[in-house]
């Protein structure tokens, strides 16, 4: 967390955060690559990402991959402003499949298992239960949306089937489930209030004093963010753009490594084995699908 006191990495920027800082005091004078950057902040023990960034700030060109310009997570998370830019597009030809993988997304069964017991958890804890519990809802839904379709796969390849959806077809399910225009956007300020890490806590003597409040971890906000995306295209306009996605349900299996349970021995004792003597088996698991799949950008 680079706001967190611990991140010396993030406040050491500012020993690399300009041109003439590369230049005059560190030696940088001629053309230099992203690797010398890391070599000097790991010197420095500085954050080179965030130095990379500093000097974003500065510079008259810039070159990203499309994602970077295409992607709204990414741009948010950059804070990629293009007002009053000039943008060359070398390539240019690649660009409709970037976009339509940038407004599509996919999250598995166990993503989303994951995301619903950590709002559980938070609930629990009596943590901002108006703003988690209605987030905790559209997970309950997803997966009931899973549950409830397995009936309708077909199969499509060896161990691996599918239901597909088109755009008008997934609103009138989400409809059944209370997900229209109006409840989708209070549910965008839901998200964004269980993403604010503080919260007012009252005032003394005339100041107002915050407290900070756990919040969900990254992965559970990226997977929000990212599916909030999707539905906000899906809606938009009065869903003039619904018939431009298919949705699909697929269903395949993978080999994952898990650790055999702990099991007692002759006198009901738990006696764990050192980790270096624990074997893992290869286990066959069901993996469960769900993707927003855009054709038209």
């Amino acid at each position: 967390d680079k706001e967190g006191r611990s991140c010396r990495y993030y406040h050491g920027v500012k020993k690399m955060g300009t041109q003439h800082l590369l230049q005059s005091v560190h030696g940088l004078c001629g053309a230099w690559d992203v690797e010398d950057l890391v070599s000097l902040g790991r010197r420095l023990r500085s954050c080179a990402y965030y130095a990379a960034r500093e000097l974003m700030q500065g510079a008259s060109i810039i070159f990203c991959p499309y994602n970077y310009l295409l992607d709204p997570m990414i741009r948010e998370n950059m804070d990629i402003d293009l007002t009053g830019q000039i943008l060359v597009l070398d390539e240019a030809h690649n660009i409709e499949d970037c976009a339509r993988e940038c407004a599509s997304f996919t999250v598995d069964n166990n993503t989303l298992q994951m995301s619903k017991e950590e709002l559980d958890g938070l609930i629990k804890l009596n943590i901002r239960c108006s703003d988690h519990e209605p987030l905790r809802a559209f997970c309950c839904m997803l997966l009931n949306l899973i549950c409830e379709s397995q009936a309708l796969l077909s199969e499509r390849g060896y161990e691996s089937s599918c239901k597909v959806w088109s755009g008008t077809e997934i609103l009138q399910i989400f409809h059944g489930f209370g997900i229209i225009p109006d409840t989708f956007s209070n549910l965008k300020k839901h998200l964004t209030a269980v993403l604010e890490k503080e919260e007012r806590a009252g005032v003394v003597d005339g100041k107002e004093l915050m407290k900070t409040v756990p919040t969900i971890s990254s992965a559970t906000a990226t997977f929000f963010k990212s599916i909030f995306m999707v539905l906000d295209f899906l809606f938009r306009d009065n869903c003039r753009f619904a018939e431009d996605y298919r949705v699909a349900l697929q269903q395949s299996y993978a080999w994952v490594n898990r650790v055999p349970p702990d099991v007692p021995d002759a006198n009901g004792f738990f006696v764990r084995p050192h980790p270096t003597h624990r074997k893992s088996a290869r286990v066959k698991t069901e993996v469960q699908m769900l993707s927003f799949w855009c054709l038209n950008p």
